[in-house]
């Protein structure tokens, strides 16, 4: 039982190091890139509408929010409630070309 435990949470730990972290590298090196070159519209090809949209003068501001849950109750007793990662993008785009300008990516 305990060494069920301690294999459980290895597993759970490196998930938390490593997975965010890869896919959060690819994820800024495909932005970085698509800075001045991608659109909205190719933005919501790949990932969907935005779950917020804000104007302002010349530019306005889309936020995606990504939530995936962690199963941990394979660990009996250990955790009450299912982990959550949640990743938030924030693109600045041009109003007029809506080309992107800038952008941010938080994980929490």
């Amino acid at each position: 039982m305990k060494l069920n435990i301690f294999i459980t949470l290895l597993v759970l730990i490196l998930f938390a190091a490593c997975g965010p972290s890869r896919g959060h590298l690819m994820l800024t090196n495909y932005l970085d890139k698509g800075v001045g070159s991608l659109t909205y519209e190719d933005i919501v090809k790949r990932w969907h509408s935005a779950d917020e949209i804000i104007e302002g003068e010349k530019t306005f501001t889309a936020i995606w929010i990504r939530e995936d849950y962690i199963d941990a109750t394979i660990v009996k007793h250990s955790f009450s409630s299912p982990n959550v990662f949640t990743e938030k993008k924030t693109l600045v785009f041009d109003s007029k070309t809506r080309l992107l300008l800038s952008y941010k990516v938080e994980d929490y």
